[in-house]
């Protein structure tokens, strides 16, 4: 990632060593900026989080990214993202060193935390799948760290995993900044596995444990597969808790569906927009929704009664939120969009854009490009470079109306994938299919502009530029 600026922050909070170019964010000269308080840059409703950061800080702490509003020397502010890092010396505090990049809302960075998310669970799933299949007698816990703010709650869940993988032999696998699975066998439960590490986890706010189980003769193995993977799924929702103790796999199965669609529905998803070169009035928007950009197996290609209530809530809450007259994209995983069917799709007034489709087979490529070929599509241009097929089907259909570029991303390519890319973005652009730009490289974006019919950029690159 390029920064825009990185910036020591000595034990009392000035800044005393600044590389980069500060002035797109700070409009003030990096000289001017030396030995001023950092927190003088945060706005007033970010300032304690930032405190916290900066003055809070523990021998061995780890490396935190957050996202806040950074006001400029002329009071202009800008969502922006900082990495922090505290470095010690002999085990002494000597300063934070904070790396900051202006946040791109179209950029969906939370598609790198998916694709880890969804390789590890791919590995969980496979070990969950395998102890149903076998009739063991095993259980799945969920351990959730409760009571602390964000940050500390991401440090909390660092600290949950290590001990867990520590001190038991099942798998974990770490599901939320704040949550572990456990799979393990019924001789030990999950309170004396917590009251375990209930010592080492002081400080780090109280620990709940949530256990279901999964051997049941009366239940297919199939079906309890779905029931697993929908319950997981469940646990990462916005405003879900599943309570504590240990149930039956099918009755914690039917509580947690039964609180997944009014968890959603009472979310308020945020959406981004661009707006067209030379015509601002023109506008789309883009809901990034995390939840959807991750993959679960739910025990088949369906996904299950509860993977379709989380996939069908979370739609229907962008289109309730949506601008009347601007079109709004989805971004969701490739391998989720047959989890409805095509009649169902085509009731939601949104577009979609398939994640992810690099990672399916050709059957199931072949699949999305057939349920999607009566919607309006956009699709990441790294996507279509290597899935010709898709392409090809989607332009037949007349269903690609935007190609999305992430400038970012295509400024690491080597030649031979560039010259992929060229080409896929030439012909998009010759046919009229309109080009979606994220984290615009000043440098390079004229280039761009110069060889699409249509091309939309952030709003805030164009107020920036404007």
């Amino acid at each position: 990632m390029i920064f825009d600026f990185v910036a020591n922050v000595s034990v009392d909070g000035q800044v005393i060593q600044l590389e980069g170019d500060a002035w797109s964010l700070l409009e003030t000269d990096n000289r001017q900026v030396l030995d001023r308080e950092f927190l003088d840059f945060v706005a007033d409703r970010d300032r304690q989080v930032v405190s916290d950061i900066l003055f809070d800080v523990e021998p061995g702490q780890a490396p935190l990214r957050f996202d806040v509003t950074i006001v400029s020397g002329t009071g202009k502010e800008s969502q922006t993202t900082i990495f922090a890092a505290p470095v010690f010396d002999g085990g002494r505090y000597k300063f934070t060193r904070l790396a900051a990049k202006r946040k791109d809302p179209l950029a969906i960075d939370t598609v790198s935390g998916a694709e880890a998310f969804n390789e590890v669970m791919e590995s969980f799933e496979h070990k969950l799948q395998a102890a149903i299949d076998s009739n063991q007698a095993a259980v799945m816990s969920i351990f959730s760290v409760e009571g602390a703010d964000a940050v500390a709650t991401s440090q909390a869940g660092d600290r949950l995993q290590a001990l867990l993988t520590e001190k038991t032999a099942g798998e974990v696998c770490r599901i939320s900044d704040s949550s572990a699975v456990l799979l393990h066998d019924e001789t030990t439960s999950a309170d004396t596995i917590g009251g375990a590490i209930a010592g080492e986890m002081e400080g780090h706010g109280g620990l709940s444990t949530y256990s279901l189980e999964l051997s049941d003769d009366t239940i297919d193995a199939a079906s309890r597969m779905e029931m697993a993977s929908g319950v997981l799924a469940a646990a990462v929702q916005p405003g879900i808790k599943l309570g504590s103790g240990t149930q039956k796999l099918s009755d914690g199965y039917e509580q947690a569906r039964g609180q997944v669609t009014a968890a959603i529905a009472g979310a308020v998803p945020a959406i981004s927009f661009a707006a067209q070169w030379g015509a601002t009035d023109t506008r789309v928007g883009l809901a990034d929704i995390p939840e959807l950009l991750r993959r679960w197996n739910g025990g088949g290609k369906q996904g299950g009664a509860m993977l379709q209530d989380i996939l069908r809530s979370h739609l229907e809450a962008v289109a309730r939120v949506k601008p009347d007259g601007i079109p709004v994209c989805v971004p969701i995983h490739a391998a989720s969009l047959m989890f409805l069917e095509k009649a169902e799709w085509d009731g939601f007034d949104l577009m979609v854009m398939p994640v992810g489709l690099r990672e399916l087979d050709e059957e199931l490529q072949q699949d999305a490009a057939t349920l999607l070929s009566t919607q309006y599509v956009m699709v990441d241009i790294a996507d279509l470079a290597h899935c010709p097929a898709v392409l090809a089907q989607l332009i037949s259909a007349e269903a690609l109306s935007f190609l999305r570029v992430d400038m970012h991303k295509v400024s690491k390519l080597s030649d031979a994938e560039l010259d992929s890319f060229k080409q896929v973005y030439d012909f998009c652009s010759a046919r009229g299919i309109y080009v979606l730009v994220s984290r615009v490289d000043p440098g390079r974006i004229e280039n761009l502009i110069e060889r699409a019919k249509v091309i939309f950029l952030p709003e805030t690159y164009l107020q920036n530029q404007a």
